[in-house]
């Protein structure tokens, strides 16, 4: 098993050699508060930036943690990343906030960039925050408005027939 704190030093160069987004970085250079802790049965890391870490994968920053059995990091720029989490399912869990409730996703994959906050679920999707759920075939969840957006079929599953937005910060 790999953990991400355990190599801190090693891995501080090879994210910066791999591209690994500026957030990641600062994590792993110990310049914010925030850790990362990633843990797989298996990682490799290749030549052209790419990071893949399989069997039993769990990634947990804050209040963000992404589960599923393969991530795999690419490099877009110099400091934005793209992670696809893929699994039976992949499942991502952002704990709630004093303005908002937990929020938790899983579909088959779950495709997150660090240039939009945007991660898009697909294959049999499903975003719940708090007791409302939305499932359809393709979600996007925005983590950092916490906005779950839904295109062509959704269904909404709520538990009263009154549908409440969230509460305002």
């Amino acid at each position: 098993m790999y953990r991400i704190n355990a190599w801190l030093l090693v891995f501080a160069a090879m994210a910066a050699q791999a591209g690994v987004s500026e957030q990641v970085q600062k994590v792993l250079s110990g310049q914010t508060q925030e850790p990362v802790n990633l843990s797989a049965d298996r990682a490799e890391w290749r030549e052209d930036g790419v990071m893949i870490y399989e069997g039993h994968v769990r990634l947990v920053s804050g209040a963000l943690s992404l589960e599923g059995s393969r991530i795999e990091v690419r490099r877009l720029d110099a400091a934005q990343t793209e992670a696809e989490v893929s699994g039976t399912p992949a499942r991502l869990v952002h704990a709630a906030s004093a303005q908002s409730p937990a929020v938790s996703a899983e579909s088959k994959t779950l495709l997150m960039n660090s240039k939009t906050g945007q991660v898009q679920l697909s294959g049999d999707a499903r975003v719940a925050r708090g007791a409302e759920t939305l499932a359809g075939d393709v979600l996007r969840y925005d983590v950092t408005a916490r906005r779950i957006l839904g295109a062509g079929r959704i269904r909404m599953e709520v538990p009263s027939a009154t549908i409440a937005p969230p509460p305002k910060p």
